[in-house]
């Protein structure tokens, strides 16, 4: 899970990129630039352990329940990038809108991304959860 999860961010950092370079009312996309470093590196491992820190990654937990964590974990690391982006003087080539969008596409990603996964280790049955009906 943590490999779609990695997965999963670069692909958010990307769609937000090019969705804001892209958008026609805006003049100055090219002053955006997202350092390697920071956009492939760091804010994965950020949100990752956030991810971690906050067992994300339990199998025993209900799905809606997976969702809240995985939404307070993608906030918190979200803004935990934001402070080592500031910290590391990268936060003056970032616009708000790109930081906005590429919260979006993670948290959106990560979560089709996880549910796809679970859907096809069930399939293959190497996962599984126990649901009780009534």
């Amino acid at each position: 899970m943590i490999i779609i999860d990695y997965i999963a961010v670069a692909c958010g950092i990307i769609s937000a990129y090019n969705i804001r370079t892209e958008l026609p009312f805006w003049n100055d996309a090219s002053g955006l630039h997202v350092d390697f470093f920071y956009g492939y590196i760091i804010t994965p491992i950020v949100l990752i352990l956030v991810l971690l820190l906050n067992n994300a990654y339990r199998m025993d937990k209900a799905y809606w329940d997976k969702i809240k964590i995985i939404f307070r974990s993608i906030t918190m690391g979200i803004v935990g990038s934001i402070v080592l982006m500031y910290a590391g003087h990268i936060i003056d080539n970032v616009s708000r809108l790109f930081v906005g969008l590429s919260y979006l596409f993670i948290l959106l990603y990560v979560i089709i991304l996880q549910y796809i996964l679970v859907q096809i280790l069930m399939k293959l049955k190497l996962l599984y959860i126990f649901r009780f009906y009534w």
